[in-house]
């Protein structure tokens, strides 16, 4: 009979040092904030987060970096605060629409009793090294592939929450929504009027 392989801690590439890691990743989401004007606020070396404005809503944006694992930790919370009461009939919506996500996923915040969408990302994968004739790192072009890979991951997660919020706050106000309406709450529409 074949053993399963075990997870061993001595194959595991080691964490990139502070040293090759360069600029934390962090100053680069602060450097692509304040370049656009975007208001955020750095509460800690290893923490950030801002306010921004789709189309259903407001959203909290908090980022964390976590040193040990090296991954980009984002939560986002959309402007919806949630009741006792609903919440029973929140979560099975939300299990729901976990299932159907690729990436991520929506889980509630005990106090206050609040929505939010994670995700963690790590490094590796957002990195790229580009080279220039010399084989030195060309570090303004990393920089702008980076902001540009950060960039395009916020517009995904901000389409997640911005897709399911008119479920949500459709769960909210119904007394007790049907399955059928529950559905047309997730449908997607196509085309325009």
């Amino acid at each position: 009979m074949k053993q399963k392989p075990r997870y061993d801690e001595d194959h595991l590439p080691p964490p990139v040092s502070d040293d090759r890691l360069g600029l934390h990743p962090l100053d680069f989401l602060e450097r692509m904030f304040s370049e656009n004007g975007w208001a955020f606020s750095r509460p800690s070396v290893d923490s950030f987060s801002a306010v921004t404005r789709a189309d259903w809503t407001e959203y909290r944006l908090v980022f964390e970096w976590q040193r040990e694992s090296q991954v980009l930790a984002i939560a986002c919370a959309p402007t919806l605060t949630i009741s006792e009461e609903k919440r029973a009939c929140l979560s099975h919506l939300v299990e729901s629409v976990n299932l159907e996500l690729w990436f991520g996923r929506f889980e509630f915040l005990p106090h206050p009793s609040q929505l939010q969408f994670r995700y963690g990302v790590p490094l590796y994968m957002l990195e790229e090294s580009g080279n220039n004739e010399d084989g030195e790192a060309d570090e303004m072009a990393d920089n702008a592939r980076f902001c540009s890979r950060v960039a395009r991951l916020l517009e995904s997660i901000l389409g997640v929450c911005e897709r399911y919020y008119p479920a949500f706050r459709y769960a909210l106000a119904e007394q007790e929504p049907s399955c059928d309406e529950m559905r047309l709450a997730l449908s997607v529409a196509e085309g325009r009027a």
